[in-house]
């Protein structure tokens, strides 16, 4: 019997193993993707310094952890590496903007080259620290999310909704903004979907900086993270 011909079996006995008939539990997609040996499925954290982080590798460092709990088979994509531990693979870029990022993704094929089956977008931040407002914020935030759609229409984009400044003029964008997200990935349709990383934060204790998470703050990102990657896994 060959490999290909191999497969259906071995689905089967996934999940029979899944719904208890063999012994096991009850088990998600990603457990079964994982028990089945398919093809891991390829997630690229998105976005600025807040992606990026530092030799701790941002909340990606914490989310390789608690995937890797939940069984799921995945790879971190990206064309920059950051972070002490096993996959720091990412696109995070320190400084970019909602442009910036959109430059990169016409200019150097990040999409193209890694093929992601899941986008982690954090992005906004720099933009309103540079001054932009709200509605033109989510104007951008608009255009890029066109952009990838049309480049990788069958990637699923979770979008953040983003953490707080410590600065309450910007804070009062950071909100405005916030609040435009939902209504902008639903215009997108099913293949976008949002979290909400501010509300969980305080810009007292959760960043170090006012701008940047601290580890307890990546902590609650990667943490936030999680649910919803497991949810569009189980969509599969």
């Amino acid at each position: 019997m060959t490999l290909k011909n191999c497969r259906p079996l071995v689905l089967t006995i996934g999940l029979l193993l899944c719904v208890g008939l063999l012994g096991g539990g009850t088990c998600t997609f990603a457990e079964l993707h994982a028990q089945t040996g398919g093809t891991p499925v390829k997630i690229m954290p998105l976005g600025d310094s807040i992606t990026e982080g530092w030799s701790m590798g941002s909340y990606r460092a914490v989310l390789y952890d608690l995937l890797t709990g939940d069984h799921v088979n995945f790879l971190f994509v990206g064309s920059e590496k950051l972070g002490n531990f096993p996959n720091p693979a990412h696109e995070g870029h320190g400084s970019f903007s909602t442009i910036g990022i959109r430059i990169g993704l016409r200019t150097r094929d990040w999409l193209e080259s890694a093929t992601p089956d899941v986008i982690l977008l954090h992005i906004g931040t720099v933009d309103i620290r540079i001054g932009a407002d709200a509605p033109t914020v989510s104007t951008r935030l608009s255009s890029l999310l066109d952009d990838i759609t049309t480049r990788l229409p069958n990637a699923h984009i979770i979008v953040a909704q983003i953490l707080p400044l410590g600065d309450p003029k910007l804070e009062a964008v950071v909100k405005q903004y916030d609040a435009a997200i939902p209504g902008i990935a639903t215009s997108k349709g099913p293949r976008v979907s949002v979290v909400n990383m501010h509300d969980a934060f305080s810009a007292a204790d959760d960043l170090y900086d006012g701008i940047h998470p601290n580890p307890r703050g990546y902590g609650k990102m990667a943490r936030i993270w999680e649910p919803a990657v497991l949810a569009v896994l189980n969509e599969r």
